[in-house]
């Protein structure tokens, strides 16, 4: 479109320096004709016009009657075509303003200065070089760092620990149980059995240790004692932590994360659980088990060893929770008990029937027996009516179990009983969908969530106590959870997760699940080079922050599930990979997601119009040179060039990293158009210039003019010029530029024809090895 802009512009300055031209010249020949003319002065005055004014120096009424005091400020009323300007500029309301970059440059600000790499005081005259070593005089908050590093100096200091450890030092290599030539070079390997040879004060042993073969043996006792092992350590009766510091005390239940391989027993047996298993019968008996014993009618101490006979009437020494009754009931004995009213009342009892005017035998018949029975201790009661008690609900449950979990919570300790033991959180990265590529901005952006577990050591309970509740949720507020950061994030916050919505999910076994889901944008490398069939390799990385290897084991799904993922416009996902490693002592999980161009849109768009263009621009030499439009239909190519290279440079990619074999192609191509304008207006230059005159290139003469009478050029004139241009005669045929510049037409179109398949060949090829290779390394992979 600039392009276009420029040649209208140059044909307006080309045809107003004509005017001026011809204006100048007719100015000139009318003096010479009119020797009366007077040449009118370049501003009018009262002495060449009697009846010029004067203009005042600023407008008024009594000079113009229908001028019109312009207000203090621009107004509709005033201009009609007066537009409010907006608030801040905009390309509608200016079409030269252009949008600010994001951060300054030359283009932009011609004054713009480029800060350079280090701050030097040419560039900032307050610029202080600062100190070969920091002192107080240079900073202020300059601290002297002590002989040897604190914690109360670095607090990221860790104190080395007595023998180096993998996770104090990366680069530590554990020493191998024996030694081998792989960690020390100089080793040699000993024989299979000692000899002489390899140890010249080697002493063949006997059969048999004795005080004389070794001063310092002594006889070993029939049990191990620390008289003969000071470091012997008695075996307690049960094991514990104290003695094996990998000992694991077993839960109360077995679960499966105590025991990787424990399979929950079903609510009732069954075969499918235990092959061995025989269904019981609905009564036991003797075939079914022979151990078994009819019990007696009424339990005796021979059935029953442990059976004591009830006292006949209850007493402490039986029961010891029994309380004597008092000899009238009260509410410190009974918490149940109601003081009955004066009179029966249907408040006080609901059985209570009012008793009629006269006696009757439905009135006076014995009433059924209702016995209400408490239920720990839970009733709803008021002054005047007493109801049955109220078990506890699934609500009263979940309650006791939230204040119980999230009481007396530090969410800043990590959920373990052994602090210098790492913690293990598994997450799974769940895409939903690829939202936007910007390829320009290098930005990737995806909906997706994450799933994290990890194990609350200090919560557990038992279903059966609890109503059967085996999992409820709390706030992320109220527990620990993991301090998860996405890496390269476009908008500086990789925080994962929102503490106003997220819930964390409590199962009965400590395990706890956090599902945190968003919109992701990460910066991820473009690489156009075989742009519009290219293929991007985007990464998402993240990690937990304030944690070391030491203090948190991040793990992943050995695969990224795809099930709930939508197809993108733009992009297919040809691949997705995942890997753990660790880096600077933080574990780091990466995604890699390989994205595709869907390439029908592009090639529909860009490629064939271009392709048509180009096939267009071969044609130009297929018009004859004398018919006139040659020239103007080699413009109007290029010019079609120029409008649809300025509407596809939006669309295009815009990096100087890489280059594209798109870009290449069109660059090849615009070439070719702009050198096909520059031969037709140099043929028509040399067609009208030369016409028929004698060419001096005779290897261009076709077979049947050789031979042929020539024109003579000197008894040619003007008159048979022209003559000559309308009709020649078979005769007077001679050797023309118009005839060579016909067989140039046909060379130069079979050259270009030709440098424009070559290069639409090698850009398809590139394409094409590009997609095989990467459909070959999915392949692999």
């Amino acid at each position: 479109m600039n392009s276009l802009l420029h040649l209208v512009l140059i044909g307006f300055s080309l045809i107003y320096t004509t005017e001026q031209q011809k204006n100048k010249k007719t100015s000139a020949l009318r003096v010479a004709y009119d020797t009366s003319y007077v040449e009118p002065p370049a501003e009018p005055t009262v002495a060449y016009d009697p009846y010029y004014v004067e203009p005042p120096a600023e407008k008024s009424v009594a000079y113009d009657p229908y001028y019109v005091e312009p207000p203090a400020e621009p107004t509709v009323a005033y201009d009609p075509y007066y537009v409010e300007p907006p608030a801040e500029p905009t390309v509608a309301y200016d079409p030269y303003y252009v949008e600010p970059p994001a951060e300054p440059s030359v283009a932009y600000d011609p004054y713009y200065v480029e800060p350079p790499a280090e701050p030097s005081v040419a560039y900032d005259p307050y610029y202080v070089e600062p100190p070969a070593e920091p002192t107080v005089a240079y900073d202020p908050y300059y601290v002297e760092p002590p002989a040897e590093p604190t914690v109360a100096y670095d607090p990221y200091y860790v104190e080395p620990p007595a023998e180096p450890t993998v996770a104090y030092d990366p680069y530590y290599v554990e020493p191998p149980a024996e030694p081998s030539v792989a960690y020390d070079p100089y080793y040699v390997e000993p024989p299979a059995e000692p000899s002489v040879a390899y140890d010249p004060y080697y002493v063949e042993p006997p059969a048999e240790p004795t005080v004389a073969y070794d001063p310092y043996y002594v006889e070993p006792p029939a049990e191990p004692s620390v008289a003969y092992d000071p470091d012997y350590v008695e075996p307690p009766a049960e094991p514990t932590v104290a003695y094996d510091p990998y000992y694991v005390e077993p839960p109360a239940e077995p679960s499966v994360a105590y025991d990787p391989y424990y399979v929950e027993p079903p609510a009732e047996p069954s075969v499918a659980y235990e092959p061995d298993y025989v269904e019981p019968p609905a009564e036991p008996t003797v075939a079914y088990d022979p151990y078994y014993v009819e019990p007696p009618a009424e339990p005796t101490v021979a059935y029953d060893p442990y059976y004591v006979e009830p006292p006949a009437e209850p007493t402490v020494a039986y029961d010891a929770y029994y309380a004597e009754p008092p000899a009238e009931p009260t509410v410190a004995y009974d918490p149940y008990y109601v003081e009955p009213p004066a009179e029966p009342t249907v408040a006080y009892d609901p059985y209570y029937a009012e008793p009629p005017a006269e006696p009757m035998v439905a009135y006076d018949s014995e009433p059924s027996s209702t016995t209400i029975v408490p239920f720990d201790n839970l009733t709803t009661t008021s002054p005047t009516t007493t109801t049955a008690p109220v078990p506890p609900t699934g609500m009263y449950y979940i309650k006791q179990l939230m204040s119980e979990v999230t009481d007396d919570v530090d969410t800043k300790i990590r959920p373990v009983v052994n602090q210098s033991k790492a913690i293990h959180v598994h997450t799974k990265f769940v895409p939903i969908s690829i939202l936007h590529f910007d390829t320009t901005d290098q930005k990737f952006s995806i909906l997706a969530y994450f799933r994290v577990f990890w194990t609350d050591e200090f919560i557990s309970w038992k279903p059966k106590f609890y109503n059967r509740i085996v999992f409820f949720k709390v706030p992320t507020t109220d527990l620990w959870k993991p301090n998860l950061i996405i890496e390269k994030t476009t908008n500086g916050n990789g925080i994962v997760g929102n503490e106003d919505s997220d819930m964390l999910t409590i199962s009965w076994n400590g395990r706890i699940q956090w599902v945190p889901d968003g919109t992701y944008s990460v910066l991820c490398e473009v690489n156009i080079q075989y742009y519009p069939f290219d293929e991007q390799v985007c990464t998402l990385s993240y990690y937990m922050a304030d944690e070391t290897a030491s203090t948190l084991e991040l793990t992943h799904d050995a695969e990224v599930t795809t099930e709930e993922l939508t197809e993108n416009a733009a992009w297919t996902l040809t691949k997705l990979d995942v890997k753990t490693f660790i880096r600077n002592d933080v574990f780091i999980v990466k995604v890699d997601f390989h994205l595709r161009r869907r390439a029908n849109y592009s090639a529909f768009t860009l490629i064939a119009p271009l392709l048509m263009l180009a096939f267009l621009n071969m044609c130009i030499f297929l018009v004859p040179a004398d018919s006139g439009e040659k020239g103007g239909i080699a413009i109007t190519i290029f010019l079609s060039y120029g409008i649809f290279i300025s509407i596809i440079s939006e669309s295009l990619p815009n990096n100087s990293i890489q280059t594209s074999y798109f870009l290449i192609l069109i660059t090849v191509l615009l070439i070719l158009s702009v050198l096909s304008v520059f031969y037709v207006i140099f043929q028509a230059k040399m067609v009208a210039s030369r016409g028929i005159k004698e060419s001096l290139i005779e290897c261009f003469i076709p077979e049947f003019m050789k031979g042929k009478k020539k024109i003579d050029g000197a008894q040619r004139s003007m008159n048979q010029f022209v003559n000559a241009n309308a009709s020649l005669k078979n005769d007077d045929v001679s050797t023309a530029w118009k005839l060579i510049f016909q067989k140039i037409d046909m060379i130069i179109f079979f050259i270009i024809l030709f440098i424009a398949v070559a290069a639409t060949a090698t850009f398809f090829c590139l394409m094409t090895k590009n997609i095989s290779e990467s459909a070959l390394d999915i392949v692999n992979s």
